[in-house]
């Protein structure tokens, strides 16, 4: 019965990831085979939980460097008999990150795991070599937590996001970093956009996403639209998508340069909106502000 939350979590994920089917199937081999699967001591493998926390304003990854391993890893460890996976991730980033509030971000409104994974650890010590059968979350960091080193790690840091895959050199680390990137062009497709893709004369790659190796990639992986017109089609979708909710008005030509502050609060925005004749001074006010650049 203990297993049953972690059956039925495996199972939704994998319904939402059919590509990954095969690493569902190894972890959920390991729950129905090995009744102690949450503790240390279950060989060949045993369950643990890991987050990647990220910074409120998701341009930063917090990273451990682990004073076992050597390497730059997400923040994680060992079930130690707790059955519920999204506990022990949020219990070992408290331990080992000192930070206390998170954020658990939803995948399909359900606390679905960020990613899944299956590596194995090497020997040390006393204990032989085995796999973790790794269920992992996506936490925000509320802004303003000092940062508390555990003494599992050597350090503790923040990075760039774009950073990571150069520093973490796990491929399991670089999926999870990218692995949103597919959902994210589907969703802007939905919207409107037009990437650039194969065509039907393009043998088994017809129809896909033209992607190319740009800067310092080692692969193809940068999508384009209309060759170099990339961001012009992404804005051109979006603001289409803008004017379709009736509750949303537009204000074109508007020089925003001030932001309006009340009781320490922004409450809008001033600027200039251009006239037929000459510029007029605007001011918006509203209940939520969204800055964006």
């Amino acid at each position: 019965m203990h297993r049953d939350p972690l059956r039925k979590l495996l199972d939704a994920y994998r319904e939402h990831h059919p590509d990954e089917t095969d690493c569902v199937d190894r972890i959920r081999g390991l729950v129905d085979g090995h009744a102690n699967c949450f503790e240390r001591s279950c060989l060949p493998g045993h369950i643990t939980a890991s987050s990647w926390i990220v910074s409120h304003d998701h341009s930063q990854v917090l990273l451990t460097h682990h004073r076992k391993l050597g390497l730059w890893l997400q923040l994680g460890g060992h079930a130690d008999g707790e059955t519920k996976v999204l506990d022990v991730a949020l219990r070992e980033a408290r331990e080992e990150s000192g930070m206390q509030n998170f954020r658990v971000v939803k995948s399909n409104a359900s606390e679905l795991p960020f990613d899944v994974d299956v590596h194995e650890i090497p020997p040390h010590k006393n204990d032989p070599a085995h796999e973790h059968h790794d269920i992992r979350y996506l936490l925000v960091a509320e802004p303003g937590q000092p940062l508390v080193m555990s003494s599992e790690s050597n350090d503790l840091r923040w990075f760039p996001v774009e950073e990571v895959p150069s520093i973490a050199a796990d491929e399991s680390i670089v999926r999870s970093v990218i692995g949103e990137a597919g959902d994210a062009v589907s969703w802007l497709e939905s919207l409107g956009t037009s990437f650039d893709r194969h065509d039907l004369n393009s043998g088994d790659a017809h129809g896909t996403l033209q992607l190319s190796q740009e800067g310092g990639h080692t692969h193809p992986r940068v999508a384009h639209s209309n060759g170099a017109a990339t961001g012009r089609e992404i804005q051109r979708a979006l603001v289409n998508a803008l004017r379709a909710p009736p509750r949303i008005t537009i204000r074109p030509h508007v020089f925003v340069r001030d932001l309006i502050l009340r009781d320490g609060r922004c409450v809008g925005a001033a600027g200039l909106q251009n006239g037929r004749n000459e510029a007029m001074e605007v001011a918006i006010e509203a209940s939520s502000i969204v800055v964006a650049t």
